[in-house]
């Protein structure tokens, strides 16, 4: 490719540009290894240094990712999260409409609800809650896991209604009509646990983000409380409140 050196657009970035081109029209994919720099630089009839800069700021961008001893390869683009959304799955990742997401129901259970999760609910000890597990796929591979708790008493019957794919919040607004107000979070860095690392299809040790969350009605009464593992890597994370 013969770059245009009279273009007001610096050489590094014309290189930029075609590379950015490649991954948008599907020419290359993730995951695909890009030729040697000496190549690149054949290819663009451009200097060493014009192509470690716009390598370099590729990999900022998060386009490129550099592998140690095996070269520069299309990076995963990442999904974005918006953590502070009231939404479950649906709230924070935005992908409910595409096709190409899943959400898988792991397990389900109805139990006696420990300290922790009593606390978070404002209830007691022991006092029945449901329990869900559920995985979130995007384009087959696995983003989250989820395990939500929710009083018992106040949604009956809610487990036999939840399947593959079912929004739980519609569920709650629609049927047992407790709207999803405010949102208490926290988040924080875990690694994943061979148990984890087997749901989520990675390894074990995994950076993962742990959110426990809080949910309210407006009447500020709990409608659940969840423990959500996210890989980090496979997300890109947004902490502002959605407008």
């Amino acid at each position: 490719m013969t770059l245009q050196a009279a273009s007001s657009l610096p050489l590094f970035e014309q290189v930029m540009q075609h590379i950015r081109t490649q991954v948008q029209t599907g020419q290359v994919a993730a995951g695909y290894r890009l030729p040697s720099e000496t190549e690149l630089c054949l290819q663009y009839d451009v200097s060493r240094i014009t192509i470690r800069r716009a390598l370099k700021e590729l990999e900022e961008e998060g386009l490129l990712e550099r592998r140690q001893g095996k070269g520069t390869f299309i990076a995963r683009q990442k999904i974005p999260i918006h953590a502070m959304a009231l939404g479950g799955f649906q709230g924070m990742t935005q992908e409910e409409k595409r096709e190409d997401s899943h959400i898988t129901i792991l397990h389900k259970s109805s139990r006696p609800a420990t300290k922790k999760e009593a606390s978070l609910l404002g209830i007691q000890p022991q006092d029945p809650v449901y329990e869900l597990t559920r995985r979130l796929d995007v384009k087959n591979e696995p983003i989250m896991l989820d395990r939500t708790i929710y009083d018992a008493r106040r949604f009956p019957g809610l487990l036999d209604m939840v399947h593959d794919n079912v929004s739980t919040y519609e569920l709650m607004s629609q049927t047992f009509h407790h709207q999803n107000w405010r949102v208490d979070k926290e988040i924080t860095i875990t690694m994943a646990r061979p148990d984890e690392a087997l749901n989520l299809q990675c390894h074990t040790g995994e950076i993962l983000f742990y959110i426990v969350k809080t949910v309210y009605d407006e009447q500020g009464i709990a409608n659940h409380c969840s423990f959500d593992l996210v890989i980090a890597k496979r997300v890109k994370m947004t902490l502002s409140y959605p407008r």
